[in-house]
């Protein structure tokens, strides 16, 4: 992943330990390394009745600006 375009930032919560690691490397499986500022959590209880993880990723990639007006 070429840092000076992109930028990609992952939170994985889960109740259960061996969630977080599976979760962590599937994700690790497919983001190129260096690995992305991560978080692993470990927390008391998630949203839903038997959720294994919740996990958020933000991402961002730079554009070329071309002096066009955005698309609608």
């Amino acid at each position: 992943m070429d840092r000076s375009a992109h930028s990609l930032r992952v939170l994985v919560a889960s109740a259960d330990r061996h969630d977080l690691v599976e979760v962590w490397d599937a994700l690790i499986g497919v983001v190129q390394e260096p690995a992305p500022p991560s978080t692993l959590m470990g927390v008391t209880v998630l949203g839903h009745p038997g959720q294994l993880v919740e996990l958020e990723a933000v991402a961002a990639v730079a554009v070329e600006v071309t002096g066009q007006p955005p698309l609608a």
